[in-house]
């Protein structure tokens, strides 16, 4: 881990976009609603099924069947395999129900995810082995990231880059300092949270031994 008395507050700047952690903005227009099919929220996503809360307002997600031309992969303008064309957490999809989705009707769900919507950012990371960008979830409003002082140990360069990424796009992030009770040094996470406070995030501090927090 990395960590130290002073931090230098994370700016983004033209470096941002090789981080291996990143966010992008889209700016597209809403799509046209379309007869026989519904729209719904991602909520977990598998290898062929993901759940789906219908309306997309709603929380209590329902079993789907992906359609195969969402679980493929696409070449970006590099030539490079990326995940762009996969559905993720967060994706705003439109489901057909089963009656009218044969596939899904034999799976035994009543839901099948036809097409997804524009996105309004994405979330993402490079792999460290193929060095192939790997989605994690897209339409996000806020950004809990959780510290640790221990078990992992604190590092600020990961939490910098995180912030660097929510920053670009355009998605506000909370900074949660856990396991407190593990601090390498006394007054640690005063000065942690005060650099970053400074910076203008919002900086909580928890324990699960002590209930600090909690």
């Amino acid at each position: 881990g990395v960590r130290s008395k002073r931090h230098e507050a994370p700016t983004p700047d033209r470096n941002a976009a090789s981080l291996p952690i990143k966010a992008v903005t889209h700016h597209g227009k809403p799509a046209k609603p379309v007869e026989g099919l519904e729209e719904g929220r991602v909520m977990y996503i598998g290898s062929t099924k993901c759940y789906v809360s219908v309306p997309a307002e709603a929380f209590e997600p329902r079993l789907a069947y992906v359609s195969p031309n969402l679980l493929g992969k696409k070449r970006n303008e590099q030539g490079h395999l990326t995940d762009e064309g996969k559905i993720v957490v967060g994706d705003t999809v439109r489901v057909r129900r089963a009656k009218d989705a044969e596939k899904a009707g034999r799976e035994g769900l009543d839901l099948c995810v036809i097409e997804r919507s524009e996105r309004r950012n994405l979330f993402s990371r490079e792999c460290s082995t193929s060095g192939r960008e790997k989605l994690i979830a897209s339409n996000i409003d806020n950004l809990v990231i959780i510290c640790s002082f221990g078990n992992p140990t604190f590092s600020s360069l990961f939490l910098d880059r995180v912030l660097v990424a929510a920053a670009l796009g355009g998605i506000k992030a909370v900074i949660v300092m856990n396991k407190l009770d593990l601090e390498e040094e006394e007054g640690m996470f005063e000065r942690v949270r005060d650099t970053y406070t400074r910076a203008g995030y919002q900086v909580l501090g928890t324990c699960a031994t002590t209930g600090e927090g909690v």
